[in-house]
């Protein structure tokens, strides 16, 4: 039953499906999405999962059409190219270039970040392998979800606190999962099984301070990001056949618009 992910057209992973815009197609049917009737889709993570009233076999052929963006914010790009020339005969000549692109931190497409979000950003600064934020949302029971509660593990002595734990008791307080694949070791949870219903996830104990699993529940968030480039040229030619010329120029690239936090190293010049 899924999920299913979706890849871009050069088979990139990092994309997300514009709302709205899949159409799913079982041998030829176009189905309907909700989940009380044929699919449902995680746009921010491009993950299809089909129903129980619409079973998966062999014999099922599956198409679908979608848009998708690889940008998360919304961008702008300014560029400006000024010559100037000094004197009468414009033995100086500058040329000045200016370049600039930026994501608009306050107006993101896909996912629309929350308060939560961006303060979480705010603190990472440009180490961006750790922008990955827990996906837990409240849910009621009902029994065709795959749904987890949180508790506290004991594991040889060592107490790992807020673990999911898959639940089919409607009495604790229950969580909605997105879960990434974060390769091999490299995160805490495994799948366990598939069900009809979506894939079942587990939490394993790490092993001498090794992690154990290939999964974690979060998402992958994307920093707006800014990239300026400036070149100044000077031409001088102070004889009929000879002239000086020099170039300068200066760069900044700010990997996290929502952080102050490693600016340091933004600028270059050359």
């Amino acid at each position: 039953q899924g999920p299913y992910r979706l890849y871009g057209e050069n088979n990139e992973m990092g994309i997300v499906i514009i709302a709205g815009s899949e159409r799913v197609y079982v041998d030829g049917v176009l189905l309907v999405r909700g989940q009380d009737r044929d699919y449902t889709i995680d746009y921010n993570t491009a993950e299809i999962t089909f129903t129980p009233s619409q079973m998966m076999t062999a014999e099922k052929r599956v198409f679908v059409e979608f848009e998708y963006a690889d940008r998360h914010y919304t961008r702008y790009s300014l560029f400006s190219y000024n010559e100037f020339g000094i004197g009468e005969k414009r033995d100086v000549k500058l040329r000045v270039n200016f370049f600039q692109e930026q994501d608009l931190k306050n107006q993101s497409i896909q996912p629309e970040l929350s308060l939560d979000q961006k303060q979480f950003l705010s603190a990472l600064g440009d180490d961006l392998g750790d922008a990955y934020y827990v996906v837990a949302d409240s849910a009621a029971y009902t029994p065709d979800r795959i749904l987890y509660c949180m508790k506290d593990t004991m594991v040889d002595g060592v107490v790992y606190p807020s673990v999911y734990d898959y639940s089919t008791d409607a009495g604790p307080r229950l969580f909605n999962l997105s879960f990434t694949y974060m390769g091999p070791n490299k995160g805490s949870y495994v799948l366990l099984r598939s069900t009809s219903n979506g894939r079942v996830f587990g939490w394993v104990a790490p092993e001498n301070g090794m992690l154990k699993g290939d999964y974690n529940p979060v998402l992958l968030l994307s920093t707006p990001k800014l990239v300026q480039m400036a070149t100044v040229q000077a031409d001088y030619h102070f004889m009929e056949k000879s002239s000086l010329k020099t170039e300068f120029a200066f760069s900044n690239y700010d990997q996290n618009l929502f952080s102050k936090k490693d600016d340091r190293d933004n600028a270059g010049f050359a």
